[in-house]
C-alpha cells in the first residue's frame, strides 16, 4: 500500500472511530505530526475525502469534518437501493453467463443452509456478511459496469452504507428473534431477485433492490436505538456510536 493509500486509510478510521468529531476543524500539521508523515500526503487524502463526503470545505479556511446524520447513512442506503437496481437491471438485459447463475445458486445454498435452524447465534453475522457481499459483488460483476462499479465504491464509504453492513448482537432473545425475521426477509429478498435475473424480468429488479435496501436501512436503525435509544434522525451522529455499531456490523 502506498504512502497516500495508507494516510487516506488512517484518516478515514480517525473520523469514523470519532477520533476527529463532527465539526472539528483538521489540522494539517497536527495530522501530520500524528500519522509521522509530511503535509503532501495529508492534502491528498483530505482532497479524497472530501470527494467522499466525509469532509466539507477547503481553500484558506480548511477542511472540518461532516456531522454526519442517521438520516445520512438512511440516505446512503436509499442510494445503493437504487444503484443496484440499475445494476440488476443491466445484468437481466444482458442475460446472465452461467458461471455467474451458479456462483448466484451457491450463495442461495449457502443462506438456505445459514438461516435452516431456525435462529442466529454467534458467529452468524461473518458467515452471513461473507455470502451478502459475494451476492452483491456478483451482481455488480454481472453488470458489467465501471461508471456503476465507481459509483457504488463511492457511496460505500459512508459508514454501513455497503452492502456487507450486517449487525448482529446475541444477548437479547426478542432482539435476536427480530434480527433473525430480518435474515430471513433479506434471504427471500436474494431468492426473488435471482428468479427475476434468471428470467431477465428486468422491469421487476429495480422495485425488489430497492425493497432489499429497506431491510439494512431497518436493521442499522434498530441497533443505534438499541446503543442510544430514541434517536433524532437529524442530530449528528456522534464518532462514539459510530465506533459501538461498528463493534456490532460488520462493514
Amino acid at each position: 500500500m502506498s504512502q497516500e493509500a495508507k494516510v487516506i486509510v488512517q484518516l478515514r478510521e480517525m473520523i469514523l472511530g470519532g477520533e476527529l468529531s463532527g465539526g472539528e476543524r483538521i489540522l494539517e500539521a497536527t495530522i501530520a505530526e500524528k500519522l509521522g508523515v509530511s503535509r503532501t500526503p495529508i492534502r491528498y487524502a483530505l482532497s479524497v475525502l472530501a470527494a467522499e463526503g466525509l469532509i466539507v470545505g477547503g481553500g484558506k479556511r480548511g477542511f472540518t469534518v461532516r456531522s454526519l446524520t442517521m438520516q445520512d447513512i438512511a440516505v446512503a442506503i436509499d442510494v445503493r437501493g437504487v444503484l443496484e437496481g440499475l445494476a440488476a437491471r443491466m445484468a437481466a438485459e444482458k442475460g446472465l453467463s452461467q458461471p455467474h447463475l451458479t456462483a448466484f445458486k451457491r450463495c442461495l445454498a449457502d443462506g438456505d443452509d445459514l438461516l435452516s435452524r431456525g435462529s442466529v447465534a454467534k458467529g452468524d453475522d461473518e458467515t452471513y456478511e461473507r455470502i451478502n457481499r459475494e451476492f452483491h459483488r456478483l451482481l455488480l460483476e454481472a453488470a458489467g459496469s465501471d461508471h456503476l462499479s465507481n459509483a457504488l465504491a463511492m457511496n460505500d464509504r459512508l459508514p454501513f452504507a455497503a452492502a456487507g453492513a450486517v449487525a448482529l448482537e446475541t444477548e437479547a432473545p426478542t432482539l435476536l428473534r427480530t434480527q433473525y425475521s430480518l435474515l430471513f426477509t433479506a434471504h427471500a429478498q436474494h431468492h426473488a431477485i435471482v428468479e427475476a435475473l434468471e428470467n431477465r424480468e428486468s422491469w421487476r429488479l429495480q422495485s425488489l433492490m430497492q425493497e432489499h435496501a429497506l431491510v439494512a436501512k431497518r436493521n442499522i436503525t434498530m441497533m443505534a436505538s438499541r446503543h442510544a435509544g430514541k434517536l433524532d434522525p437529524d442530530a449528528p451522529v456522534n464518532g462514539k456510536l459510530i465506533q459501538e455499531l461498528r463493534f456490532s456490523a460488520i462493514v
